[in-house]
């Protein structure tokens, strides 16, 4: 979803109501007639439906922040239920069991301790 900017949102709106407070203050201006077209009424339906598609825009933000928290939820669970299983493979083959493949699990390398009569440098 594409991040939707407050100050964006706020500038725009802002400019609808100065250009209807415009509209207003001059629309008995007999030497500059302002178009049939331009009317405080459109402008302030337009700030409206700009409000409307905010709030809209918000509420889908808000609903697709709370179902990626719950994905978060049921994807750490899943991972922790898949760990003990894991856990519970490898206590029944052993770690490091080649049997451990098919389930898709690595096995844990031997351990090579110090071969007996060499030293540590």
């Amino acid at each position: 979803m594409a991040d939707i900017k407050d100050k964006q949102f706020s500038k725009l709106k802002e400019n609808l109501e100065n250009f209807g407070s415009g509209i207003e203050k001059n629309k008995k201006d007999k030497k500059h007639p302002l178009p049939a077209n331009l009317t405080k009424k459109r402008s302030d339906e337009a700030a409206k439906r700009l409000a409307q598609g905010w709030k809209k825009a918000q509420d889908a933000k808000t609903a697709e922040l709370k179902a990626f928290d719950e994905y978060q939820k049921i994807k750490n669970d899943v991972e922790e239920q898949h760990q003990g299983d894991v856990r519970i493979i490898k206590g029944v083959y052993g770690p490091q069991s080649e049997t451990l493949r098919d389930f898709g699990v690595q096995p844990e390398k031997k351990r090579m301790g110090r071969l007996p009569g060499t030293k540590n440098k």
